[in-house]
């Protein structure tokens, strides 16, 4: 049985209330409500191939190079493994050769020995 003597319980998205959703879009994120009902918990989240998301406020983004660039294909096509060593740091993705063989490169692939 329904309940009529109450007033309905609406959940509302925080991102399409006060502004918040223009608060991410003005940043090329998206906004998303986490739970809707529940205040103060929308958040911004980054647009692939970056990361990164904030509670209430834009988000600060970050940038994968193995995935975003080329790097990713120039280790894998040389079968070695990509590393972005600090994603908020730009050109700084290695190479690195997969054991037994040893050895990395930072932008490029390595060349990779293995001890006899």
């Amino acid at each position: 049985t329904r309940n009529t003597a109450a007033p309905a319980a609406c959940a509302t998205d925080e991102c399409l209330v006060n502004g918040h959703g223009k608060v991410c879009e003005d940043m090329g994120q998206t906004c998303r409500d986490r739970e809707q009902g529940t205040a103060g918990d929308w958040e911004c989240v980054c647009t692939p191939p970056s990361v990164g998301s904030a509670t209430a406020d834009a988000a600060t983004c970050t940038l994968d190079e193995c995935c975003a660039t080329c790097a990713g294909s120039v280790c894998s096509d040389a079968s070695q493994t990509c590393t972005d060593a600090d994603m908020g740091t730009d050109d700084d993705w290695y190479c690195e050769c997969r054991a037994p063989a040893h050895g990395s490169a930072t932008g490029g692939a390595a060349t990779c020995e293995v001890d006899e």
